[in-house]
């Protein structure tokens, strides 16, 4: 009961405050790589087989072979370049500090989280350690 003149408060649900729609928007985006619908099983094994032939490039199947061999002399040669292998490891360090980053706000906004993402960082690297996960061979 409010007191006689006091404003009106209006208490909304606990899953309609942002911090929760900003938390499962974060998780379903983890998630979201793991998630496997049954029509699209097919679908993902044709791709995958795809890209497998196409050296992690499924739109490669669009060249001429001689188009794909191409590509892939340039793409083997330029990753030897350098500049580009100082930009893959820039790369990857900014991937894993976005990691870091959301997963410790992701945390800190619900500290039950902590044991999930633990799960989902080490399925992640099981995938990565069993070739899951890359483009195309380094």
């Amino acid at each position: 009961m409010r007191a006689q003149g006091a404003p009106l408060r209006i208490q909304y649900p606990v899953f309609m405050n942002l911090k929760s729609i900003a938390l499962v928007c974060a998780l379903a985006s983890l998630v979201a790589p793991f998630s496997v619908r049954a029509g699209d099983v097919a679908a993902k094994t044709a791709q995958s087989d795809a890209a497998a032939h196409s050296g992690g490039f499924p739109e490669l199947q669009t060249l001429t072979p001689e188009e794909q061999a191409k590509f892939k002399a340039a793409t083997l040669a330029a990753k030897k370049d350098p500049k580009v292998e100082a930009a893959r490891e820039r790369m990857s360090a900014a991937i894993q500090a976005f990691r870091a980053s959301l997963e410790a706000a992701m945390v800190a906004s619900d500290p039950t989280l902590e044991p999930i993402l633990k799960k989902l960082k080490e399925a992640r690297e099981r995938d990565l350690a069993n070739g899951a996960g890359t483009r195309a061979p380094q």
